[in-house]
């Protein structure tokens, strides 16, 4: 297929205080094999504090497919259907500014949108540490092992395209958004993961190419994970209230693991329970103990076993946490509502 049958290609990136990732993302995304002049990179800056405008205009000035847009309401959100708006290309593809891209990054999403039936695509997600300490290289293992994430298939190994619910910083046919309204302004947090259900539900197909592969630098201390992922479980919460069916059953693992313990230490004093309680609280932390001890091997350090261990329970506590604490605020919403 020649250049000239490919669409124009719109690159949205959200972005809010990114002066240490924009322009290693942008670079990564300029660096491609799909042709130039059918490429335009939109960067949505929610009213940065830091110096990503200066960093973003001093690449403008070389580089006539880049460009700045304010959003003024500073949530990623409205950034979104900003960019979204602003859009020339046919097809819209997502990008987060915390990641880097292959060079054929954009030539293989456009060619596995045009040569399937999904109206999304993308790819699988590789975790790099985002600074060369044992505690990061730790989380990283931590956000890249199933035992951590859940079943999001994007984090697996999977050997052949599938459809999904959901795929990271997705390519779209443009028509969708005119067809669904965008994305969701009410959600502070996972209204990507809204807005691909909601396509399911509307009869579109979402795929998932294990060709693509995204570099994500994760958060490299536990106060960010712990914060990151608090903010993730409560807005899959408080999302029911602007949506239905916002997430899948899986993000309700956690809560319910944390609700568990809670109250399964509670109904332990009772004997005939003590001992089913035990043995999944023990469960547990065997299974949080042999994947640190195989963290502590590959990644060659004794100390990386302490760090994936509270890695993994920073992780599930966190998101845990959030969801209840978002189950109870979205109950108190609906009840002012009455």
């Amino acid at each position: 297929m020649e250049f000239m049958e490919f669409p124009k290609v719109s690159v949205i990136i959200p972005a809010r205080n990114e002066e240490k990732f924009i322009e290693e993302c942008i670079r990564s995304l300029m660096n491609t094999s799909y042709p130039e002049e059918k490429i335009e990179i939109l960067v949505v800056d929610g009213m940065s504090e830091d110096g990503t405008r200066s960093v973003v205009e001093k690449m403008m000035e070389k580089n006539k497919c880049v460009k700045l847009i304010e959003n003024l309401k500073k949530r990623k959100s409205p950034g979104l259907n900003i960019g979204i708006k602003h859009a020339a290309g046919d097809v819209i593809l997502i990008a987060d500014a915390h990641s880097t891209y292959p060079k054929d990054y954009i030539l293989k999403n456009v060619q596995n949108l045009l040569n399937s039936d999904a109206h999304c695509v993308g790819g699988m997600i590789n975790v790099k540490p985002r600074s060369d300490t044992v505690k990061a290289k730790a989380i990283a293992y931590v956000l890249s092992h199933p035992f951590g994430t859940g079943g999001a298939k994007y984090r697996l190994k999977i050997e052949k395209p599938e459809y999904v619910d959901t795929v990271p910083f997705g390519c779209y046919r443009k028509e969708v958004f005119d067809k669904l309204e965008g994305f969701n302004e009410n959600l502070h947090r996972n209204m990507d993961i809204e807005f691909n259900l909601r396509m399911i539900r509307n009869g579109y197909k979402i795929k998932l190419f294990p060709d693509i592969v995204i570099d994500y630098y994760a958060r490299d201390n536990y106060r960010d994970l712990w914060n990151n992922n608090f903010a993730n479980g409560y807005w899959v919460m408080m999302s029911n209230l602007y949506s239905k069916r916002p997430f899948s059953l899986r993000h309700t693992v956690p809560m319910a693991f944390l609700i568990f313990l809670v109250f399964g230490a509670m109904l332990s004093i009772f004997s005939i329970f003590f001992t089913f309680y035990l043995s999944i609280v023990g469960l547990y932390i065997a299974i949080g103990c042999y994947l640190s001890v195989k963290a502590a091997f590959r990644l060659k350090f004794a100390k990386a076993f302490f760090h994936t261990l509270f890695s993994f329970w920073v992780l599930h506590s966190s998101y845990g946490a959030g969801s209840v604490c978002g189950a109870i605020k979205l109950l108190s919403e609906k009840l002012k509502r009455r």
